[in-house]
């Protein structure tokens, strides 16, 4: 049988706990206890009804005629109740989301606290530390204020003394006989006196120092002024040479120069006379003229005029140079000649020999002479020795070569070293000798000066 109750609009069972009333309705219990809270009455008819007049119902169901029916109504009743249960979690579960959110808000905001506290405590850790660095920083400046204040006070006793020191040492007698009158003959004043005696003669002896030191610098400084202008007058001679020398070595361009100029030009005229298509006779004649104006060796001009003036074939010829051949009695008389061309003067600027053309020992032309002070005074003279006098001239001629045809050689010139001068050597300045000062007779010795500073 289907039982249902109006307050809660769901089926009875046997098994739940159902109460009834005088009335005759009957409910839950719990739907009974609800509605009495609320009102004295039943809830069908309105009969006035107290809990004291509610009693228990028990109801007795055959067997097999309202088990199906109780199974489908337990089994709504447990869906209903279910789904009731469901909501209520439901409704539980969103409540705890939102405490859990709050929470969580909560929490959020207690942690940015914990981090603000945090930083403020490692700040006053940060700030304590300073201090305490402070505070030993203070403590040290305040050890070494009262170390100084120390020192001061030991400097200014000695900045006194020194002070009465100078003044006995640099003042008047008045300033030295208001020292003595102020200093006391106690043990201090002894010591004073004692100290001041000491220094005025060790100022003594270093002004006597200095004087000796001043005089040996004076008399350095002398010699030094003196070898000094030795040498400017010598490197003002040898510039004068220099310049003697430069002025003849311009003159001697300026002469090869000209003689190069007028060779080029007997030299074109020379090709323009082989060139000519002329007779043999014009083209002999500008040879012989080339050739007497050329500044040949005489003996080749000579033995060329004896070659066109003679026929005489009993000598041997000998080949002078290409093209060129003389007789053997010719030959006799070339070193007589070369003996004479040794003779003349090159450049004494250089102290040289002069150019000389190669094969023939003939200069090209005698250059302008200097005088033999001049020569003496010259860096590139090279000094004759008693052995150099004796020794005979060197042979420069040689057979078998002719002369170029423009004017020079080429044989190498030799240049004289100069023979090196041997310097002067300077005596070592010895020690300063100083006196040594000693202290008469009857007065005692100082050794040193314990507690003066």
């Amino acid at each position: 049988m289907r039982l249902t109750c109006i307050v809660c609009r769901e089926l009875t069972l046997p098994s739940e706990d159902i109460h009834g009333a005088l009335c005759g309705h009957f409910f839950h219990y719990t739907c009974w206890i609800g509605w009495l809270e609320r009102s004295k009455t039943c809830p069908q008819c309105r009969k006035k009804t107290t809990e004291k007049q509610l009693f228990r119902l028990y109801f007795n169901l055959a067997e097999g005629e309202g088990e199906e029916v109780e199974d489908a109504a337990a089994i709504n009743n447990k869906l209903d109740s279910l789904s009731f249960n469901l909501r209520c979690k439901e409704r539980d579960l969103a409540s705890v989301k939102e405490e859990l959110d709050k929470e969580l808000n909560v929490n959020k905001g207690l942690r940015n606290e914990i981090v603000k506290y945090k930083k403020k405590m490692d700040d006053a850790d940060t700030h304590r530390q300073c201090l305490e660095e402070k505070v030993t920083y203070l403590r040290l400046q305040a050890k070494d204020a009262e170390q100084a204040k120390a020192k001061v006070s030991s400097l200014q006793t000695k900045l006194d003394r020194l002070s009465r020191m100078e003044t006995i040492i640099h003042g008047n007698v008045e300033d030295v006989q208001a020292v003595l009158d102020t200093t006391t003959f106690s043990q201090e004043g002894m010591r004073s006196l004692a100290l001041f005696t000491s220094s005025l003669k060790r100022a003594l002896e270093e002004s006597k120092e200095r004087r000796e030191q001043m005089k040996e610098s004076h008399n350095a400084d002398k010699n030094e002024i003196r070898k000094l202008r030795q040498e400017i007058r010598e490197l003002k001679a040898a510039l004068e040479t220099a310049d003697s020398t430069k002025q003849h070595l311009e003159s001697d361009i300026r002469h090869l120069e000209q003689e190069k100029k007028s060779l080029t030009e007997k030299i074109n005229f020379l090709e323009k006379a082989i060139l000519s298509p002329s007779s043999d006779n014009v083209r002999d004649k500008a040879l012989r003229r080339l050739i007497t104006e050329s500044p040949a060796p005489e003996y080749l001009k000579r033995m060329r005029e004896d070659d066109e003036t003679t026929d005489d074939d009993s000598h041997t010829p000998v080949i002078a140079g290409p093209g060129r051949s003389f007789s053997q009695s010719q030959t006799e008389n070339i070193p007589s000649q070369q003996a004479k061309r040794l003779e003349l003067d090159g450049s004494p600027a250089l102290g040289v020999r002069p150019l000389i053309v190669k094969g023939s020992g003939v200069p090209l032309k005698k250059t302008q002479s200097m005088p033999a002070e001049f020569n003496k005074m010259n860096i590139f003279s090279k000094r004759l020795q008693p052995s150099n006098l004796k020794a005979p001239l060197r042979p420069t001629s040689q057979f078998g070569a002719g002369y170029d045809g423009l004017g020079g050689h080429s044989a190498a010139d030799e240049f004289p070293v100069p023979s090196p001068k041997p310097l002067k050597k300077l005596k070592p300045a010895g020690p300063p000798k100083f006196k040594k000062l000693t202290a008469p007779a009857g007065v005692p010795k100082l050794d040193k000066f314990d507690g003066f500073f």
